[in-house]
């Protein structure tokens, strides 16, 4: 690969937004990862970005958090982008590697409703990956008033990493030539014969000879980009694991409706895929680490489940359409995360009991985690890695997740075997909001004579009980206030609101959706009109929010960040030292608003490197 000089900003972890500096991505709108262990050349996970303007694919190596470049010694350097055309509308992004030599990336593009087959690694020459690189086709000149004119090229440069598969047309009028690409679009800048006239970014061009009002220059150009035309625009794109099938989502040209379509990428033609309803609407994809295919249906109250080796699409009933799905697969089942049409709730379903999983059981009928915001996507983390949540001996537990990630820019996981959300190292625990206290809640009366008091729950020094189910519990003020007139204590969240029940002396009480639990014990005294008990709730959930320092301010903001994307790659030494070699999970991020990409750490909730 050829490295173009062009500067890369790193934003490490706790320091500062660069709000001036315009980087590389320009809004970030999708991404994908090809595994080492699944083909290419490289020995790292590489990930590719697809911004939303310009028609441009960067490459990321994400272990080392920065934009690809084949120069170790100057890491400021990052190889060309793969270029589509300046014109482009990207929309979804998917790699192929089917070998150790090859990289091949497809692309959905709205702009002109094709699917891009964009390749990025070619083949391998002594050891070192072979790009494409963009060539000439041909030049040809067309004297439109039959004068006699002659111009030609004398001379033309083309940008490796700008320019790509299209035809650009060069229109004299009498003057000077106008320029436009047909995946570009029309450069404002005309210029005169015999002077250098740009091509856009793409490159540059020497023009000679005479010509007339109305002749026109071509030149065509190939990088390898290739169109085809599958009906519509893809909108969604997932490669199967061993590298055989791409699905796709496909936005119908003439209805705007979606549909469920195969495309073989060793034959480069569309293949039969298996027939959904009539009605359905297929949202997102997404396969299973054994290549089962799962479809959420945001028109039909189904999940879709397809074996690409088998003949028909199973349904899986729900109660509502969904526009999201991740499976994940453990020794607590198949289970399949969905979110619910119209919802910030994340569900469960069990693939082979065939019913929803009830997240929190100490509220009445089946329930779904509510994360409290706009959901962008899930994407399942299929293997075990550390948590920061503790047993009673201080062993970390382990386990597989769903990254979910939030309009807001936050990134939360969902356990396994519960659907409730990964915890911090505390865990939901009742907040002390008054320091020299004994208690974990305050009063408006004095304790000491001996009113009423919440009972010890037997462990630790705490008087109310949260549900340890991570997520239930939200970060709150709870006012408790004795009642004369119903003889009973009214119980009311700052976030939760008035609760439907109230609470009696001596008598467990629990809110309604089971967030909070306690015992008033009754005084010596009858309770008086007025008495309140407060406490504090700290949520306890592992959130990559961009705080690393924990200052109260993000030190990266991804505004409107897109479905996560799972990668893993191996830290610690592998020529046989003591210490044992770490497989780690990882999601990569990418914030349409801010232009920016991330890698999130699972195991910390911390955002450890940031690109734009």
């Amino acid at each position: 690969m050829t490295p173009r000089f062009s500067w890369a900003v790193v934003l490490l972890a706790g320091c500062g937004i660069d709000r001036v500096y315009s980087g590389n991505l320009e809004k970030p709108v999708a991404a994908a990862v090809v595994q080492p262990e699944v083909g290419g050349p490289f020995k790292e996970p590489i990930g590719y970005v697809a911004s939303g303007y310009g028609g441009k694919i960067w490459p990321i190596a994400l272990k080392r958090g920065q934009f690809l470049t084949d120069d170790g010694e100057a890491s400021f350097l990052r190889s060309t982008p793969l270029a589509t055309g300046a014109g482009r509308l990207l929309t979804s992004v998917a790699t192929w590697a089917p070998d150790a030599e090859t990289i091949t990336v497809f692309a959905g593009d709205t702009a002109f409703e094709r699917l891009l087959r964009v390749p990025h690694v070619i083949g391998v020459e002594d050891g070192e990956p072979v790009e494409p690189e963009p060539e000439v086709v041909s030049t040809t000149f067309v004297d439109a008033d039959s004068s006699g004119d002659e111009a030609s090229f004398r001379q033309i440069v083309l940008q490796s990493g700008d320019a790509t598969t299209e035809l650009w047309t060069l229109t004299s009028d009498g003057e000077v030539w106008w320029v436009e690409g047909s995946r570009t679009g029309r450069v404002n800048d005309p210029r005169r014969g015999g002077h250098w006239a740009p091509l856009s970014d793409v490159g540059m061009v020497w023009i000679d000879g005479a010509a007339s009002s109305g002749d026109q220059l071509f030149l065509e150009i190939d990088n390898q980009v290739d169109e085809i035309d599958v009906g519509g625009t893809p909108v969604e794109l997932a490669m199967a694991p061993d590298q055989s099938l791409l699905a796709m989502i496909v936005e119908q040209r003439d209805s705007g409706s979606t549909q469920l379509s195969w495309f073989d990428p060793l034959t480069n033609a569309l293949a039969a895929a298996p027939t959904l309803d009539l009605s359905a609407a297929p949202a997102k994809l997404a396969f299973s680490p054994e290549g089962i295919l799962f479809v959420a249906d945001r028109e039909l109250a189904v999940v879709w489940e397809i074996d690409p080796q088998g003949d028909a699409a199973i349904a899986h009933d729900l109660p509502w359409p969904v526009v999201d799905v991740a499976p994940l697969s453990t020794e607590n089942g198949r289970w399949v995360y969905v979110v619910p049409e119209g919802t910030h709730e994340v569900w469960v379903y069990d693939l082979d009991a065939e019913a929803l999983v009830d997240v929190n059981v100490s509220a009445p009928g089946l329930q779904g985690m509510d994360v409290r915001g706009p959901i962008s996507g899930i994407e399942a983390i299929p293997m075990k890695y550390r948590w920061p949540e503790t047993d009673e001996l201080g062993a970390h537990k382990w386990g597989a997740s769903v990254a979910i990630s939030l309009a807001n820019g936050r990134v939360l996981f969902a356990e396994e075997g519960t659907g409730c959300l990964v915890r911090d190292g505390l865990g939901p625990i009742p907040r002390v909001e008054k320091r020299n206290t004994a208690y974990d809640y305050t009063t408006n009366y004095d304790l000491e004579e001996y009113g009423p008091r919440l009972l010890g729950n037997g462990f630790g020094d705490y008087h109310v009980q949260i549900n340890p189910c991570a997520g239930i519990a939200q970060p709150e003020t709870w006012t408790v206030r004795y009642n004369r007139n119903l003889s009973g204590w009214e119980v009311e969240g700052s976030l939760s609101g008035v609760q439907t029940t109230l609470a009696r002396e001596d008598v467990r009480y629990m809110s309604d959706e089971g967030a909070v639990s306690f015992v008033i014990a009754s005084g010596s005294a009858p309770s008086e009109d007025g008495s309140i008990i407060s406490f504090g709730v700290s949520e306890g959930v592992l959130t990559a929010d961009g705080d690393n320092d924990n200052d109260g301010k993000p030190d990266v903001n991804f505004d409107t960040p897109n479905d996560p994307v799972f990668f893993s790659y191996r830290v610690g030494p592998t020529d046989g030292g003591w210490d044992p070699v770490d497989e780690r999970p990882f999601v990569l991020i990418t914030g349409q608003s801010s232009d920016l990409i991330g890698r999130v750490e699972p195991q910390t909730g911390e955002i450890e490197i940031a690109l734009r």
